[in-house]
C-alpha cells in the first residue's frame, strides 16, 4: 500500500487503518510491518529508507489496543 505521511510510524498506522477498514476481520497480518520511505530511495539513501515495526505497536497507535493484546498473545504462542 502506498501512503503519504509525515513519519514512518504514522504512515504504517494510516496504511493499517485503511487495510482494516477494507478487509475487517479477514485482514491478514504479519508480526512486523515494513515501511519504505520512497523519497529516500529516490534520493539514493537506500540504507536509511527502511523501517521495521512491530505490528502490535502499529495496532495500538491505530487505537486497536484490545486487538494488539490479542495479536501479541498469538505471536508469543508460536
Amino acid at each position: 500500500m502506498i501512503v503519504e505521511d509525515s513519519s514512518p510510524v504514522s504512515a504504517a498506522t494510516a496504511a493499517f487503518e485503511e487495510a482494516y477498514e477494507k478487509f475487517g476481520k479477514d485482514i491478514k497480518v504479519s508480526p512486523n510491518i515494513i515501511v519504505v520511505d520512497l523519497c529516500k530511495v529516490i534520493d539514493g539513501d537506500c540504507d536509511n529508507s527502511l523501517k521495521l515495526m512491530e505490528t502490535t505497536s502499529v495496532l495500538a497507535d491505530a487505537g486497536l489496543h484490545q486487538l494488539a493484546k490479542q495479536f501479541k498473545k498469538i505471536i508469543l504462542k508460536k
